[in-house]
């Protein structure tokens, strides 16, 4: 009988905390987002056993994060998930969502720690997460860091859909450096190796910019002219005209 009461009040606690979970859920759709944070809160305090508790952890802290705009209050319930449910799906999920807090903080060495962790407790995604910790060496301006990073990941990277993406990356480190030989080398293999990509696409207009900055103007006005005949891209006519003009300008001069 013991065993009997038990199961049924275990059955009752799983509903209860289900009802609470829904009830929560109801507050967030229709943007009440304090009750459903309560309510989500609630969740975790009075079922902390149950597996609706570590997704509500990660509602609050994604309402405090993207409804909120409450940062502060986000990465303590970012920190709090990690703490009280280390080993979840949900703590994955969080610990990227606060990791791109953090970059748009423009702190990205916070970012890159919690993609360093990602990458040691998630080896199957570890390609992935090491493309976002190279851009965020990017942006915070290490250039050399997200190269390296980058050069590692294009010997190992199994996704052949990447490979062109992390090769643009690898060369616009070169661009941004004003290292313009090696940069023009390297979307000239870009654009001969993946004709059919985007990033070829975008190799081609980053080598018109590098001879426009060069003062070449014919020879960017050739790149771009071969890259129309491939495919009309929005802006393309507009980058050719004021190229024009400024070559007949240098004529007149």
């Amino acid at each position: 009988m013991l065993g009997v009461f038990l199961s049924l009040l275990h059955g009752c606690s799983i509903d209860q905390a289900m009802d609470d979970f829904d009830e929560a859920g109801s507050f967030q759709r229709l943007g009440r987002h304090r009750e459903a944070i309560e309510r989500y809160s609630y969740v975790v305090t009075r079922y902390p056993e149950s597996e609706l508790a570590p997704k509500s952890q990660l509602k609050a802290a994604s309402i405090y994060d993207k409804d909120l705009k409450d940062d502060e209050k986000a990465i303590a319930a970012y920190s709090a998930l990690f703490f009280m449910y280390p080993d979840s799906a949900e703590t994955v999920e969080g610990r990227e969502a606060l990791a791109e807090l953090y970059s748009g903080k423009g702190e990205h060495r916070s970012s890159i720690e919690e993609y360093q962790r990602l990458y040691e407790s998630v080896p199957a995604s570890r390609q992935r997460f090491q493309y976002l910790i190279a851009m965020e060496y990017m942006r915070m301006g290490d250039l050399r860091q997200a190269r390296a990073e980058l050069v590692e990941l294009n010997n190992i990277v199994a996704n052949p859909g990447l490979s062109p993406r992390i090769r643009m990356h690898i060369a616009e480190t070169y661009h941004i450096e004003g290292m313009y030989s090696e940069a023009l080398r390297r979307y000239d293999e870009i654009i001969g190796r993946f004709p059919e990509s985007q990033a070829a696409e975008e190799a081609a207009m980053a080598k018109a910019a590098i001879y426009e900055d060069e003062g070449s103007y014919a020879e960017a006005l050739r790149v771009l002219y071969a890259l129309k005949g491939k495919k009309e891209l929005p802006g393309l006519d507009e980058r050719i005209s004021a190229l024009k003009k400024k070559t007949g300008k240098r004529g007149r001069g």
